[in-house]
C-alpha cells in the first residue's frame, strides 16, 4: 500500500470512517500525513469540569506543542463546548458562568501558544491562520426543578475583569445564542444544552485582532426560559457592550484590505419589546461603520440606516466617512417594527399581509437611500421581508425585496435563484432590483436620490431598474 501515489492515498483516506482512523497513520510516513490532515482539520473539544481540562491538555500536547506544531497547518475548525457534572445547589448559575469562562481562558491560552511559536520561529512552525472557532454549547445533565434557575438567567461570560490571551490565528468566530434544548448523549442519558448570550462575543472579539468574520446567530428553533425579563436584560447588556465596543475603530482588521465581516441574526424577542425608542438599530448602525460586510436580520427601524432625532445625542453625529470599507449590506426585517407597528398590512382582496404601510416603509427607504449615498465602495445592498402571498395552491412565503447592485456583482445564488436570469447587459450596469413588490416604488424624491447615487458612483453607466416576479422572471423596466 505504500507504493500507491499520494493522491490515491488521500482519496482513500477521505472515505475511511472516523472510528479507528488514527490506526492508518501507523502504516508509514506516506500515510501519516494524509490521515493527520483529515484528523486535525476539524477538532471538537469537549472540556469537562470533572476531568480538569483533559481534552484541552491533549490539544496543547498533540497540536500546539513545539514537537507537534506542524499539525497546526492542518487545523481549520475548532468546535468548543463545556460540560458539567450534575449540579445540585442554588449557586449553579454563577458557578456555570464563572467556570465556563475559565475553560475559555484555557482555550485562548493554548491558541496563543501557536502564535508565540510562529513569532519565535519566524513562521517556520507552519502554523495556520484563518481558523474558525465555533463556541458551542454549555452541557449540563438533567438535574431537577432548579434547571429553570440556571438557564433563566442565561450563561453570561466575560465580565471584563479577567482578560483573555490575544489570539491571532482565529479569523472566523461563530456563536449561536440562546439555544436551550433537551438532548441525549451517546449513552442515552438526558442532558440540557445552553449556548452563550450574545454579549460574550463582544468580549471575545477584543482578544481576536485578526478576526475577519463574526457570526452571532440567535434564531434557533428551541424552547427556552429566556423569553422573559431576564432575556431582555441580556439584550440590553448586548446593546451596552456593542455600543461601548469602540475598540473596533482600532481593530487590526480595519487597517488591512480585509476588514471584519459581520452576520447577526436575532430572534424577534431580542429586539422587539414595544419600546417607543429603538436603541438596537442605531447601535448596530454605528458598529457597521468599521466593517466590510454587514448582514443582519431582526426587528429594526429606519435608524439602522441613518440617524434619527429620537436617538441619544451621542449617536446623532456621523463620522466624516461613515462606511469607508462597506461593500455588502444586507438586511432582513421582520414585519413588525421595534415599537410593534407593522410594515405591511393585509390586502383587501385576501388575507395575505403584503401591502406596504406607507408611513413605515417609505421613511425606511428614505434613510436607506441616504446611507447608500454615503457608502463610497458599496457593491450590493438589499432590504427584504419574508411575506405571505396568495397562490392558486395556497398561501406561500416569498421575499419582498428592494436592492442595489453595482456593475458585475451577483447576489447569493442559493438565496436568489433569479440571478441566473439576469442578462449579461443588465449585469454590467448599476441596477435597482424590485422583487415581488407588485409595482410599489419609493416616492419620487427617494427614487431620484437613488438614481443620483448610481450616476455619481458609476458615471460611465446609466442606472437601470429591474423587476423580478414570483416565478423568478427578470424584466428591465423603462425609466
Amino acid at each position: 500500500m505504500d507504493d500507491l501515489p499520494i493522491e490515491v492515498i488521500e482519496r482513500i483516506v477521505s472515505f475511511l470512517p472516523d472510528t479507528g482512523l488514527s490506526s492508518f497513520a501507523t502504516i508509514s510516513s506516506k500515510w501519516q500525513h494524509p490521515v493527520e490532515r483529515r484528523t486535525f482539520s476539524c477538532l471538537t473539544i469537549t472540556s469537562r469540569e470533572a476531568d480538569k481540562y483533559t481534552e484541552l491538555k491533549a490539544l496543547e500536547q498533540y497540536v500546539f506543542s513545539p514537537s507537534r506544531a506542524y499539525r497546526r497547518k492542518y487545523l481549520r475548525e475548532i468546535h468548543f463546548r463545556v460540560c458539567f457534572p450534575r449540579l445540585q445547589t442554588n449557586q449553579a448559575h454563577s458557578y456555570v458562568c464563572r467556570t465556563s469562562w475559565r475553560h475559555i481562558q484555557q482555550l485562548f491560552r493554548i491558541l496563543a501558544l501557536g502564535d508565540h511559536l510562529d513569532a519565535t520561529n519566524e513562521g517556520r512552525t507552519g502554523g495556520r491562520k484563518g481558523i474558525t472557532l465555533d463556541l458551542g454549547l454549555i452541557c449540563i445533565p438533567e438535574s431537577g426543578s432548579h434547571l429553570g434557575f440556571i438557564f433563566g438567567n442565561g450563561v453570561v461570560l466575560g465580565n471584563g475583569r479577567e482578560q483573555l490571551s490575544q489570539v491571532k490565528c482565529i479569523s472566523r468566530l461563530i456563536q449561536p445564542c440562546h439555544i436551550f434544548a433537551r438532548v441525549f448523549d451517546r449513552n442515552y442519558r438526558t442532558q440540557w444544552v445552553q449556548s452563550l448570550v450574545p454579549e460574550t462575543a463582544i468580549h471575545l472579539v477584543k482578544s481576536l485582532p485578526c478576526l475577519r468574520y463574526l457570526v452571532i446567530d440567535d434564531n434557533h428553533n428551541a424552547f427556552t426560559f429566556l423569553r422573559g425579563p431576564r432575556h431582555f436584560i441580556n439584550r440590553d447588556h448586548f446593546i451596552r457592550d456593542l455600543s461601548n465596543a469602540n475598540y473596533l475603530s482600532n481593530h487590526q482588521g480595519v487597517a488591512t484590505s480585509t476588514p471584519l465581516k459581520v452576520y447577526l441574526n436575532f430572534r424577534p424577542t431580542d429586539n422587539f419589546g414595544g419600546a417607543s425608542t429603538d436603541i438596537m438599530s442605531p447601535t448596530l448602525r454605528m458598529w457597521s461603520h468599521n466593517v466590510a460586510s454587514f448582514d443582519v436580520s431582526g426587528a429594526f427601524d429606519r435608524s439602522l440606516f441613518w440617524p434619527q432625532e429620537s436617538e441619544p445625542t451621542r449617536m446623532l453625529t456621523l463620522p466624516e466617512s461613515p462606511w469607508p470599507w462597506l461593500r455588502s449590506f444586507h438586511v432582513k426585517l421582520l414585519n413588525e417594527t421595534p415599537s410593534g407597528d407593522p410594515y405591511f398590512a393585509t390586502s383587501n382582496a385576501s388575507r395575505s399581509q403584503n401591502v406596504p404601510v406607507k408611513d413605515k416603509v417609505q421613511p425606511l427607504f428614505e434613510s436607506w437611500a441616504k446611507a447608500l449615498a454615503a457608502m463610497p465602495i458599496i457593491e450590493q445592498a438589499t432590504v427584504r421581508w419574508s411575506l405571505t402571498f396568495d397562490t392558486p395552491e395556497a398561501n406561500s412565503k416569498r421575499d419582498w425585496l428592494v436592492g442595489f447592485q453595482a456593475p458585475g456583482t451577483t447576489l447569493r445564488l442559493n438565496r436568489h435563484a433569479w440571478e441566473h436570469n439576469v442578462t449579461a447587459d443588465m449585469r454590467m450596469r448599476p441596477r435597482l432590483v424590485f422583487q415581488n413588490d407588485h409595482g410599489w416604488r419609493p416616492d419620487h424624491m427617494t427614487m431620484k436620490q437613488l438614481h443620483k447615487m448610481g450616476e455619481e458612483k458609476f458615471p460611465m453607466n446609466t442606472m437601470i431598474e429591474v423587476d423580478v416576479d414570483h416565478l423568478g422572471n427578470v424584466t428591465q423596466l423603462q425609466t
